[in-house]
């Protein structure tokens, strides 16, 4: 998938076509969270899309919620949420409702990490609510599937 991106974002460029870089460097985001890369090298990546974009909000609230959940990985909880309030911050000042119900995922899965089964709970319940207030059933349903991980871990 990175290569594609790749060849997108260079695409993006020649087109200074902005929107669209946003678009790709989030994927990128994502795709270094999700992928095989070990979480210091996609710490790097992160660090690279911010400097490209440094005055993209809405990215620079994608790059702190997946920096949070690499730094989760990493044992670092309070800050990885101090990174997931940052951009909590940021998703609420721009408005972006279904970034701020995503992002109960993404903290959620650092309060599993901590082994806070309770707290990710909590995390989560929020996020579905938020969805189900919405009308948004797509994210709604792995919400669903999340709160049934930390339910089950609370035995």
């Amino acid at each position: 998938m990175q290569p594609l991106l790749n060849i997108a974002i260079k695409a993006a460029r020649r087109a200074g076509d902005a929107r669209e870089l946003s678009i790709i460097r989030n994927a990128l985001a994502r795709a270094a969270l999700l992928g095989p890369r070990p979480v210091p090298d996609a710490l790097r990546v992160c660090a690279r899309l911010r400097e490209e974009a440094p005055t993209d909000r809405s990215l620079d609230g994608i790059l702190c919620t997946i920096e949070g959940a690499l730094t989760a990985r990493l044992g670092r909880f309070d800050e990885a949420r101090v990174l997931i309030r940052r951009s909590e911050a940021m998703f609420r000042d721009l408005g972006l409702s279904l970034h701020l119900a995503g992002l109960h995922q993404y903290s959620a899965g650092i309060e599993l990490l901590a082994d806070d089964p309770v707290a990710a709970e909590r995390e989560l319940r929020v996020g579905y609510d938020d969805y189900v207030r919405m009308g948004e059933r797509a994210r709604l349903s792995t919400t669903a599937a999340l709160l049934a991980v930390a339910l089950h871990a609370q035995g």
